[in-house]
């Protein structure tokens, strides 16, 4: 019988104290993968150590502000002073301003984009040369239904999301054969703001929303972190540059 699916392996995982970055990071931790939790919610230590007591290898919290590429840089050279290796790498943070695109300014239109993709782009920076020198590795960037679909409140967050899928695709051609770049695009996924989106809604307006959706409910974040966890998996081996939908099958409507 195989063993556990990333045993002995490192996987980093921003955006990592809540939501499908906690998720994503509780099943790596249960394949047997050493797992950097990265955010910055200062909890995110606590988080890693309340992840720690479900067994498994211990977890490593740290702080980081993906704005900054000195923050990114420390956070990355921290796990190699650790562990001395970082095989996955899963670009999960991000912010997600709800509002019409005449409400944003120059500056929160930057704010986004600084996190979603200049985050995205400053830790494929840090890490790729660790991965390089191992010979192999695997990164996974989280898109959006946004990027491909137009949603009302969602211009500037779907623009920055479309730039990583762009940024991911030309990445993949860059680093095969060695590093293989992915993309999982969840669709609406059960979460603090998206339960306050829906409240809003009303119950007539929940229902109206979920015909739209094939599956009949919201994602959950573990459903996503199933997706991540194969799109890093050597499973996934032959696969680079590609995006894995994971929306209930919302796109088909």
């Amino acid at each position: 019988m195989s063993g556990p699916m990333f045993e002995g392996k490192v996987a980093l995982i921003t955006g990592a104290a809540r939501g499908i970055g906690l998720a994503t990071a509780r099943r790596f931790a249960e394949e047997g993968a050493h797992v950097v939790l990265a955010d910055s919610n200062p909890d995110v230590e606590r988080v890693a150590g309340e992840l720690a007591r479900a067994g498994g290898p211990v977890p490593m919290g740290i702080e980081i502000d993906l704005r900054s590429a000195r923050s990114v840089e420390q956070a990355v050279a921290a796990v190699i002073a650790r562990f001395g290796r970082i095989d996955v790498l899963v670009n999960n943070a991000g912010i997600f301003p709800l509002r019409r695109f005449e409400d944003f300014d120059d500056a929160a239109v930057a704010d986004v984009f600084d996190v979603n993709l200049y985050g995205t782009m400053r830790m494929c920076r840090a890490v790729l040369p660790h991965m390089r020198k191992t010979g192999r590795g695997a990164i996974v960037n989280i898109a959006s239904g946004s990027a491909f679909i137009p949603i009302e409140g969602l211009t500037v967050y779907g623009a920055s999301k479309a730039a990583v899928v762009a940024f991911s695709r030309s990445l993949a051609l860059e680093e095969a054969p060695l590093v293989r770049v992915n993309i999982v695009s969840p669709g609406t996924t059960a979460s603090p703001p998206v339960a306050q989106a829906m409240a809003a809604r009303g119950a007539d307006g929940f229902a109206e929303f979920l015909k739209h959706i094939p599956m009949g409910r919201l994602a959950e974040p573990e459903d996503i972190a199933e997706g991540i966890l194969f799109m890093a998996s050597d499973g996934a081996g032959h696969i680079t540059g590609t995006t894995l939908p994971v929306n209930g099958g919302s796109l088909m409507r």
